[in-house]
C-alpha cells in the first residue's frame, strides 16, 4: 500500500472516530448554559390552612448542590433539609406560624445551585402562599346541665334556677374594653363578655 492511501486510510478513521463521538454527545462540546429553577406549591386554594410543600424544578441535574440552606423563607418554619424527588426536583415543607394570616414567600437567590458541569444558577426564583392559620372560636349553643342542688345548698350569683344573692354586680368598671351583654342559648340566660 502506498503511502498515500494509508495516510486516507488513517485520516478517514479520524473523520469517522470524530463523527462517532460528536453524534453520541462527546467531543470538544461542553455546557455552558447556566441551570434554572421553578418553584410551585401543593396548595389549590387560595389561601393554606397548614403545612404547605414547594417544589423546586430544575431546568437540568443539579447534582447535590441544592439544599435547604439555598432557600429564603419568610412567613413560616422550613423543614431541616430539602427532600430530593429526582435528578429535577426537590421539595421543601413550610409550616406557617401558628393562630396567623398571612403570606410564606420562599426564594431561591442567584449563585445558590449548580449544574453537573459547575454552571452556576445566574437567574433568582421566588414564590409565594397566603395562608390563614388562625382558630375560629365558636360560642356555645347548648344549655348547661340542669342544676341538681338543693336552694337550700346553694349561694347564687347568676342564676334562672336559683334565686341570686342581692347587688351582685356582673358588670364592673375593670377600666377595659370588655364588653358584657346577656344572651339567651337553648332557652337559658347568659352573660356573655368579649373583648
Amino acid at each position: 500500500m502506498s503511502q498515500l492511501a494509508k495516510t486516507f486510510s488513517l485520516s478517514a478513521c479520524a473523520l469517522a472516530a470524530t463523527m462517532l463521538i460528536s453524534a453520541c454527545g462527546g467531543g470538544g462540546a461542553t455546557d455552558t448554559l447556566a441551570p434554572t429553577v421553578a418553584i410551585t406549591d401543593n396548595v389549590a386554594a387560595a389561601s393554606a390552612s397548614g403545612p404547605v410543600t414547594f417544589t423546586f424544578t430544575f431546568s437540568e441535574d443539579v447534582g447535590t448542590s441544592f439544599t435547604a440552606e439555598d432557600v429564603v423563607v419568610t412567613g413560616g418554619v422550613p423543614a431541616a433539609a430539602v427532600t430530593k424527588v429526582d435528578a429535577t426536583h426537590y421539595t421543601l415543607v413550610v409550616t406557617p406560624t401558628a393562630n396567623t394570616a398571612s403570606t410564606i414567600n420562599v426564594s431561591v437567590a442567584a449563585g445558590k445551585f449548580k449544574d453537573v458541569a459547575l454552571n452556576d444558577n445566574t437567574v433568582a426564583a421566588s414564590a409565594s402562599q397566603a395562608y390563614s392559620t388562625v382558630v375560629a372560636i365558636t360560642e356555645p349553643n347548648n344549655a348547661p346541665a340542669a342544676p341538681t342542688a338543693l336552694a337550700a345548698n346553694v349561694l347564687s350569683i347568676y342564676s334562672d334556677a336559683y334565686t341570686p344573692v342581692a347587688g351582685v354586680n356582673l358588670r364592673p368598671d375593670w377600666g377595659q374594653t370588655t364588653a358584657v351583654s346577656e344572651v339567651t342559648i337553648a332557652g337559658n340566660k347568659v352573660e356573655k363578655y368579649t373583648s
